[in-house]
């Protein structure tokens, strides 16, 4: 992916491509976001996010966004997003 499309800045994945992406793996620090007005399509595939240490929100579209977030979970694939 291209920066267009993707950026990782200060421990936040920011989405900003209405192409599929698939996201995996643990992590106590990392946040995702998706850009405002962007149609995303987002596959779950075994996440773990707990960011409840550091008062911060796992998951997060942008405010007064007026885009589409789609959430895929993989089959057989635990996932889970604490905040």
């Amino acid at each position: 992916m291209t920066e267009e499309e993707y950026v990782v800045a200060n421990s936040v994945h920011t989405i900003k491509t209405d192409r599929p992406i698939i996201i995996s793996g643990i992590t106590t620090s990392q946040r995702i976001v998706v850009a405002s007005g962007v149609n995303a399509n987002i596959i779950f595939n075994g996440v773990d996010i707990d960011v409840s240490g550091i008062s911060a929100c796992a998951f997060k579209i942008e405010d007064n966004s007026m885009g589409n977030v789609t959430i895929t979970l993989a089959d057989g694939k635990r996932n889970y997003l604490k905040s």
